[in-house]
């Protein structure tokens, strides 16, 4: 119970909550301003789920892209991003849900601008590079290729 308290004590002190919003804002703001006139992006959003009752307070945004792109093939799309951000730009992302063609970020509390503006910048790079869909899907093809060649090497 204590724990739980200080933990509200200092979502009020350090404005948190606030903060998480207009943080929210900012990031949508440099989503949709780097990326958000690809072809390949549907939606950028987000929204702010907040609760004083359990102390849960996260801030979520979610680029959206449009399912016709790679029909068949679910969930390839969503680790044609995830993967490289990860591979590449060292950024831990993941898609809603399986089989969703859509990224779910949820940033700590305490993320400062220049980590919104490397994730941002990151994120527009492997949006490019997917651009061209044949250099994406290469790419991840090859990579998944070479994992799987490595892997059998040891067994």
């Amino acid at each position: 119970m204590a724990a739980a308290l200080g933990v509200l004590d200092q979502l009020d002190r350090q404005q948190l909550i606030p903060r998480a919003a207009r943080i929210g804002e900012l990031v949508q703001q440099k989503l949709r301003s780097a990326i958000g006139d690809f072809q390949m992006i549907k939606e950028i959003r987000g929204r702010a789920s907040c609760s004083q009752s359990n102390s849960a307070c996260r801030r979520i945004c979610a680029c959206e892209w449009p399912g016709q792109l790679l029909e068949g093939e679910q969930g390839l799309f969503g680790q044609m991003i995830t993967v490289p951000l990860l591979n590449e730009h060292r950024i831990l992302t993941q898609v809603a849900g399986h089989n969703l063609n859509t990224l779910k970020l949820s940033p700590p509390l305490i993320v400062s601008e220049a980590e919104i503006d490397h994730f941002v910048s990151s994120l527009s790079e492997v949006v490019q590079s997917c651009h061209k869909i044949s250099g994406g899907i290469w790419e991840f093809g090859m990579g998944m290729a070479k994992r799987a060649l490595l892997q059998s090497c040891r067994v």
